[in-house]
């Protein structure tokens, strides 16, 4: 059944950006979430890695026809099958590990891009959580102030006093934490985004907020996704590569040979792989998509107890114009509504960060076509 989700989201997950050396020029001040994954993206020392790494896997394919041009004449049906297995099998196999290693390089990049997407909104969500602990701290010292305006009065006790006090002196504390929280953070993107740790506070823009979402079939889409994938290609790679060998070995040897039987084995052990492959995918793709679902929920129940605490927050300010209750009360029902906005934002950042998890799951048509090819 279709139904209409608030969901969250900042900006889009596909993250394919190209501003280069001009956004690395903003990086020791204000960058933006595009900004920052270009940054990411173009000072990346695993992407040197798999760049490399593809330039050796060509290298070794051209080795590779070469070995199968300059084969000698062989002799005897093991060295005729290992001829064969070098003039067709090898090659294939270092053809397939270009593809895997661009496929991987890309993936990495991905994986990239999720951190600093992860890291970029928790200092959004630190940085609110910053703000309303300081809204809270502005509380307790008033608080602490009119329990100390009261002792003279002796209408307090000093465990009261003291509880106030030590109030105050933990809101002053969790404030001290939460900025060095922030200093950390920033640590944490400066690290992502290969920038110098001593370098200027990233000041972060951008705001957690509310988008809304449809439910998706997700039996369709599994169905569409299941056979995709850099796991599940590697697996097919390595079926074909087995199915040529065996094919291969039935010119020269007959089931029950050693040779035989062994290459038959690997095949059926790549059959076993592919399929726990697909079944790996399958799941992780409907367990995300259910963890999502569920932080959807979460999300809902933190809205409406959210609403709730401004409800009663103004109400209990309107009593409290009319003098029906003291300070302390208004303040106190001020301390539970920040509670509640700071567990709303949290769910929404919370509803974010499992999206992009699952939407970076997901391959794009494009890319299944390549796959496939």
């Amino acid at each position: 059944m279709k139904k209409v989700i608030a969901l969250s989201v900042i900006l889009v997950i596909s993250l394919i950006f190209s501003i280069g050396a001009e956004a690395a020029s903003t990086a020791e001040n204000i960058m933006t979430l595009e900004e920052a994954v270009a940054v990411a993206r173009e000072n990346s020392r695993q992407a040197v890695i798999d760049n490399l790494d593809i330039k050796m896997k060509n290298i070794l394919l051209k080795k590779a026809r070469e070995a199968a041009e300059n084969l000698g004449t062989a002799y005897g049906y093991e060295n005729l099958l290992n001829n064969d297995i070098t003039r067709e099998v090898n090659v294939m196999e270092a053809e397939y590990n270009i593809t895997i290693a661009e496929m991987t390089a890309e993936e990495n990049l991905k994986k990239l891009e999720q951190d600093v997407y992860r890291t970029y909104m928790n200092i959004l969500l630190a940085k609110k959580d910053l703000e309303l602990s300081q809204e809270k701290q502005k509380i307790a010292e008033e608080k602490c102030k009119i329990t100390r305006a009261r002792k003279s009065a002796g209408t307090v006790t000093e465990d009261q006093i003291s509880s106030a006090e030590f109030d105050l002196y933990s809101k002053k504390a969790d404030v001290e934490a939460k900025k060095k929280k922030l200093g950390l953070l920033d640590m944490e993107l400066k690290s992502l985004l290969n920038l110098p740790y001593d370098s200027k506070t990233i000041e972060v823009e951008g705001s957690i907020e509310m988008v809304p979402f449809n439910e998706i079939d997700i039996d369709e889409l599994v169905n569409k996704q299941k056979d995709v994938g850099l796991e599940v290609f590697t697996e097919e790679c390595s079926v074909k590569l087995a199915e040529k060998t065996l094919e291969l070995t039935k010119k020269y040897f007959l089931p029950g040979s050693d040779i035989y039987d062994q290459n038959e084995m690997k095949l059926n052990a790549a059959y076993r792989n592919l399929n726990n492959a697909k079944r790996n995918r399958e799941a992780r793709i409907r367990n995300t998509y259910n963890e999502l679902l569920n932080i959807i929920d979460s999300f809902k129940l933190a809205e409406e107890y959210e609403k709730l605490q401004q409800k009663k927050l103004s109400n209990i300010q309107i009593r409290y114009n009319k003098g029906q209750i003291n300070r302390e009360q208004l303040l106190a029902a001020k301390e539970n509504y920040l509670d509640a906005v700071y567990n709303k934002i949290k769910s929404i950042y919370d509803v974010n960060i499992k999206r992009y998890e699952f939407e970076t799951l997901i391959v794009k048509e494009k890319n299944s076509q390549n796959d496939e090819t």
